[in-house]
């Protein structure tokens, strides 16, 4: 699979679920190892560095999963907050996390983002766990986490899933300004009206490989939909 992000720029990958996404977005992240080729960020190699190390060098992660991959839900938000940046400041503090750093962070992205937690921010929201959460608002949270550690690159898989009208149209215009602040972002989605919604290119997964990539106004529904079982675009 070669793909190249650009910044400023939503790619979106469009396909039927089952064909590779899940595999190269691990791959991506460092979730699972690369066997040839290489994944370079802002023209570093990165691709034999831990999960957190590529975090660290400024790629953020919005998982299909998020029960799984994203948050604990045992934990509070605050704490959510600090997961994969707990060893270093500003969240940790000598060998203990900075409690107050972290729960000043919850509550902007509580705010910011229009969480919903039973408490408002500044009166023990980021202490609330992330399992009172309704999914759109875990999502939200999430959301709000990962773009908070101002990233140059997000994969966003699946980010809309499941969520309402509400939360979705809020997740497509965040997505849109943050594309804007000239990031890459990677949009891995199903849902094809999402893709041709929010994408600036589009590139079409079939049984793990590429199939094509389009400009947004090249881009066709039914062009797309052919693609997507293996048949010829429209060019």
């Amino acid at each position: 699979v070669s793909i190249e992000l650009r910044q400023g720029e939503i790619l979106g990958i469009a396909g039927v679920d089952g064909n590779g996404q899940g595999p190269l977005a691990d791959a991506l992240v460092g979730l699972r190892p690369v066997h040839s080729g290489a994944v370079t960020l802002a023209g570093k190699d990165i691709t034999n560095l831990h999960t957190s190390q590529r975090y660290r060098s400024g790629l953020a992660y919005l998982p299909e999963d998020r029960h799984r991959q994203g948050m604990a839900l045992d934990f509070s938000l605050a704490e959510n907050l600090a997961l994969g940046m707990h060893n270093r400041p500003p969240y940790a503090r000598g060998l203990a996390l900075a409690t107050d750093v972290l729960e000043r962070d919850a509550d902007t992205v509580v705010e910011e983002f229009g969480v919903r937690t039973s408490r408002e921010p500044g009166s023990g929201a980021a202490r609330c766990s992330a399992r009172s959460l309704s999914g759109g608002n875990q999502q939200k949270f999430l959301f709000g986490r990962e773009i908070g550690r101002d990233p140059k690159v997000l994969i966003a898989y699946q980010p809309t899933r499941g969520l309402d009208i509400g939360a979705t149209g809020m997740l497509h215009d965040r997505l849109r300004a943050e594309a804007k602040k000239v990031r890459a972002i990677l949009l891995i989605s199903f849902d094809l009206d999402e893709v041709l919604s929010l994408s600036d290119r589009i590139a079409v997964m079939y049984k793990g490989a590429i199939a094509a990539t389009l400009n947004r106004g090249d881009a066709t529904r039914e062009g797309l939909g052919r693609l997507m079982v293996g048949g010829a675009s429209d060019a």
